[in-house]
């Protein structure tokens, strides 16, 4: 995530995004912990989610997108509405 530090990424727990194979998810990092719904498109190898969580009690909601470069890696977008947007690298 271009936007945030790394110690703010990790600061609460390790920072991660969990995308499962029905679309559903979660994700964590700084103070906010969320769960994902979206859908994969095979054509265009793309993911596009909505997301709704907490971030630090309050509540939070966006949207993302990653595009996969091979099974082990993948770049994308998250958004904040009225907020903030970071690129962002996923890894296995």
């Amino acid at each position: 995530m271009e936007l945030w530090a790394k110690d703010y990424i990790d600061c609460n727990e390790p920072g991660y995004v969990k995308i499962n194979a029905d679309g559903t998810g979660e994700f964590v990092f700084g103070a906010v912990s969320a769960s994902i719904d979206g859908e994969f498109c095979k054509e265009t190898n793309r993911s596009e989610y909505s997301w709704e969580g907490i971030n630090d009690r309050d509540p939070i909601c966006g949207r993302d997108w990653y595009m996969f470069e091979n099974a082990h890696a993948a770049k994308g977008q998250l958004f904040i509405p009225i907020g903030d947007s970071s690129l962002i690298t996923l890894a296995r």
